[in-house]
């Protein structure tokens, strides 16, 4: 029963299953995920057509087309690394850092990816640009990284001396619930 009402709470759902009204509470979501929610994006890909050529692309785009786009749009570890961009001369410790921050993203997957995004571009959806990674000295002890999710901006200290260090506080970061609250740092 847990796991039925936290799928109903997932999909903004606010009511107790009930056996009675299953079918129509299980309706009610696939409305809301299938209907409404996609609705902006179909009113915007409308506008985007000509009203002669709406028919002919609606009736020639099947499922797997539309599942090829949606995953053709889905962030991946390997297309999140390739948007990563950094100064072209980077001294030795900062391709080092730069190399950790690749390896991160290509292990990445499902909710650690969409926590990675969040944190650096402010959105779970794969960039429309690159992501400019940029690095800062400091000492072990007062390293830090820091996001700007306006620029797509992540700025990460040059005092990490292994990938596995990095991994796990690049984690640890991820995992905070602090890490997404705004400042003006």
């Amino acid at each position: 029963m847990g796991a039925l009402i936290d799928f109903f709470e997932h999909n903004e759902l606010h009511e107790m299953p009930k056996i009675a009204d299953i079918r129509q509470q299980l309706a009610t979501i696939a409305t809301n995920i299938l209907v409404t929610k996609p609705e902006p994006f179909i009113k915007l890909l409308r506008n985007g057509l000509p009203a002669l050529h709406v028919d002919t692309f609606w009736s020639q785009m099947t499922i797997d087309d539309l599942t090829h786009i949606t995953d053709s749009q889905r962030p991946t570890g390997a297309r999140v690394a390739d948007v990563l961009t950094s100064a072209e001369d980077l001294r030795p410790e900062e391709a080092n850092v730069f190399y950790y921050l690749r390896q991160f993203v290509l292990g990445l997957d499902g909710e650690d990816m969409q926590l990675f995004l969040q944190f650096v571009t402010g959105s779970v959806h794969m960039p429309r640009s690159h992501i400019t990674v940029s690095f800062f000295g400091s000492s072990a002890v007062a390293r830090h990284i820091v996001a700007h999710t306006c620029s797509n901006t992540i700025e990460i200290s040059t005092a990490y001396s292994s990938f596995q260090e990095f991994k796990r506080e690049m984690l640890l970061i991820l995992h905070d619930q602090t890490c997404m609250e705004f400042s003006l740092q």
